[in-house]
């Protein structure tokens, strides 16, 4: 659906240019030490807003990769995004990528919206101020949800109630924070540095995501 190098923007390299529009991240280097080749967010107001396209309304199969250097591992609470859809009120995130309860992982809310599924490894404070590759699949044939971390799966679960039975046309997608509210205040916001976020309508095998990692 998506591919953002982040070389020096927010440009969707993918063949469908859903180019990013930036709110208060800026560039920063990347793993590799090269100056403007990823973006650094603030955890507080830091996002980069997806446009509001169908092809991110994807309630079934889906993979998120990134690479994220974070500064902080968010403890028990709302948790830090990575990568977030939803429509600013509590749960109805048919997909996110994130930190929560010092631990990262996939998450779906499914049903009306307010089961929440998520498949979660346990991180600790040794990630912190280091690029690590993070990588979550939901598998709507086999309801499996998988966790990588450079490459290697971490954890999986079986998500026992899979499907999304509200609507979700016209939600947001965010990389760095979610939003709440009926005005779409941020919250969740991811405070350290995120490159390479890629997004798929498909389930990446683990050979594939070993090589994005």
């Amino acid at each position: 659906i998506a591919y953002f190098a982040f070389n020096g923007n927010a440009i969707d390299s993918s063949t469908y240019r859903h180019d990013g529009m930036v709110s208060n991240a800026v560039l920063t280097t990347d793993r590799f030490g090269a100056s403007n080749k990823a973006y650094a967010f603030d955890g507080t107001s830091s996002y980069i807003r997806l446009p509001g396209t169908s092809q991110f309304d994807q309630n079934s199969s889906i993979s998120i990769l990134a690479w994220v250097n974070p500064q902080l591992i968010c403890g028990p609470g709302i948790g830090c995004y990575i990568v977030w859809r939803g429509d600013g009120q509590g749960a109805h995130d048919p997909y996110a990528l994130y930190f929560n309860n010092n631990s990262v992982g996939i998450r779906k809310d499914v049903g009306n919206g307010t089961t929440i599924n998520q498949a979660l490894a346990p991180v600790n404070n040794s990630f912190q101020n280091k690029w690590t590759h993070i990588a979550g699949t939901y598998d709507a044939v086999t309801h499996n949800g998988k966790v990588y971390i450079n490459g290697i799966i971490a954890k999986e679960e079986i998500f026992t109630t899979s499907a999304v039975s509200y609507t979700t046309a016209g939600f947001l997608t965010n990389i760095g924070m979610a939003t709440i509210g009926l005005s779409n205040d941020p919250i969740g916001g991811f405070k350290g540095s995120i490159d390479e976020v890629r997004i798929y309508k498909r389930v990446l095998t683990p050979d594939e995501i070993l090589k994005l990692s």
